[in-house]
């Protein structure tokens, strides 16, 4: 492992969550940001780490995103805007505040990359057929990517909900899908919206820095890494949440990578929070 290999972890380490979860002190946002400012300015400085430099730089950015959809949501004014989503209405807040971190994300990517593929901003190619996956039992060259989007994809959805009614709903909890039913349309939206936010932010975003620059097992570690500490506090959460989700972010990773555009993560993520978010409806 190279010492750019050491950086790029540590600058992943010090833009995720994982500072906030060790320390509570206010003062660690303004620590993180005034850390990725300087890597920026020192990878822009030193030739040999100029990779890292746009790693860094939109690490900052999601920061800086971060911070702003916070006091958004924090503000007077915005949580009373989703009382249309009724059981949902806080949720639906948290999702939508989203839409508006991602732009300078998305912007600055755009900038640094030159074009919407580079940035991992395009759909990409769904006929684009898997290299192997031994861990899954996939052989290369066989299956597109399409396919194994929407395969994995409702695996994975029905898994979960399957899960939370044998551990925690109950097949005869009448409310519970009465309530799930009613909320459908909502879920499908919000897992759509919340599903691109998250790719933009947690793959597209570590993904266009690093690809060309490193080898492609180690270019896919960095945003599995990010998006398992990102669900540390998720649901699940804790660290066996935060192993599933990284693995989960690994291979959302692997289908961008291939594919060389955002969709087919998109595919898998949009299926997976539909799960996530009827299992909220069912648990009430």
């Amino acid at each position: 492992m190279t010492i750019l290999h050491i950086l790029t972890v540590l600058f992943i380490l010090i833009g995720s969550i994982l500072p906030d979860l060790l320390f509570s002190a206010a003062h660690v946002f303004l620590i993180k940001c005034a850390l990725l400012l300087i890597c920026a300015v020192v990878c822009l400085t030193y030739k040999k780490w100029r990779p890292l430099w746009p790693l860094a730089a939109i690490l900052l950015v999601i920061q800086l995103s971060f911070k702003a959809s916070e006091l958004i949501r924090a503000s007077g004014w915005w949580q009373p805007m989703f009382g249309w989503a009724g059981f949902f209405s806080g949720v639906a807040g948290n999702v939508f505040v989203k839409m508006i971190g991602i732009l300078p994300v998305a912007g600055v990517l755009l900038l640094i990359k030159k074009s919407p593929k580079r940035a991992f901003l395009a759909p990409g190619n769904l006929n684009v057929k898997a290299d192997a996956i031994p861990w899954l039992g996939i052989k290369g060259g066989r299956v597109p990517w399409g396919r194994l989007s929407w395969i994995s994809g409702l695996c994975i959805m029905a898994g979960t909900v399957i899960l939370a009614i044998v551990t925690r709903i109950g097949v005869k909890a009448a409310p519970a899908y009465a309530r799930l039913l009613a909320n459908i349309p909502l879920i499908l939206l919000l897992a759509v919206v919340n599903s691109f936010c998250e790719g933009l932010v947690f793959r597209s975003a570590i993904l266009a820095p690093l690809k060309g620059n490193f080898g492609k097992t180690f270019v896919l570690l960095m945003p599995a890494l990010f998006f398992g500490i990102a669900h540390y506090e998720g649901i699940p959460g804790g660290l066996l949440g935060a192993v599933m989700s990284a693995v989960l972010g690994y291979y959302m990773s692997l289908s961008m990578y291939e594919t060389e555009g955002f969709l087919s993560g998109w595919i898998i993520h949009v299926l997976q929070d539909v799960a996530i978010f009827s299992t909220l409806a069912l648990l009430g």
